[in-house]
């Protein structure tokens, strides 16, 4: 059950990062000009340590905590901020997909 969750969210996040199709080139000035990091949520993998520093600088610093995410970035030299709140996103999302697989094996 768990791993099925996991599964589920991965191909989420594949449907996710999946890259933008160029344009033809007759389209290509009609069209806004979009960065690899706008749909590339994690185009670079997060290390443990990096994990690590992250899930401890959420600790420290709750959401009450005035610029928490500049606070936390910090934190995690290696990463912006931005790559900070998508990871954070993610695995939001992630989380929520397992509950709800859990709440549905449950169900059954």
């Amino acid at each position: 059950m768990k791993q099925e969750a996991n599964n589920n969210a991965f191909k989420e996040l594949k449907i996710i990062a999946t890259p933008v199709q160029a344009a033809a080139p007759s389209e290509r000035f009609d069209t806004p000009a979009v960065e690899a990091s706008d749909y590339l949520p994690s185009s670079i993998a997060w290390s443990n340590e990096e994990q690590k520093l992250l899930e401890q600088a959420l600790k420290t610093y709750p959401a009450s905590t005035d610029k928490r995410w500049d606070r936390i970035s910090e934190c995690v030299p290696t990463r912006s901020r931005k790559e900070i709140m998508q990871r954070v996103k993610e695995l939001v999302d992630i989380a929520k997909a397992k509950k709800a697989a859990q709440a549905a094996a449950a169900r059954k």
